[in-house]
């Protein structure tokens, strides 16, 4: 499956209909992905680990402290809670396909 996944042009996650938060949800996440790239970039090329989960863990708090967050944060929890998510192997689907599209609804990143 491996190299099928790394010979492909790309991969696309289809993670069903859209739901009333998809739209919140994908654009949290294109927000918290662009303020990512500014925010970490102390800490962007460090393994995930002890020494380092504080910092990542207040990049991620800041993404959420405005007045929309609690909708924003279950839109998102919505978004992962699809079922897509929670096979084993998707890691390999998305860590060695050349692109990834995610797709729900008529929404995609």
């Amino acid at each position: 499956m491996k190299q099928i996944y790394e010979k492909s042009l790309g991969t696309i996650v289809w993670l069903g209909p859209a739901h009333a938060l998809t739209a919140v949800a994908f654009s949290k996440i294109g927000a918290a992905s662009e303020s990512w790239e500014k925010q970490s970039s102390g800490c962007q090329n460090r393994p995930l680990d002890e020494d380092n989960i504080a910092e990542y863990r207040q990049v991620i708090l800041n993404e959420f402290r405005d007045e929309r967050s609690f909708q924003q944060s279950e839109a998102i929890v919505r978004f992962f809670n699809c079922f897509w998510w929670h096979r084993v192997w998707v890691v390999q689907e998305v860590m060695v396909a050349l692109s990834t599209m995610i797709v729900c609804g008529q929404h995609s990143a």
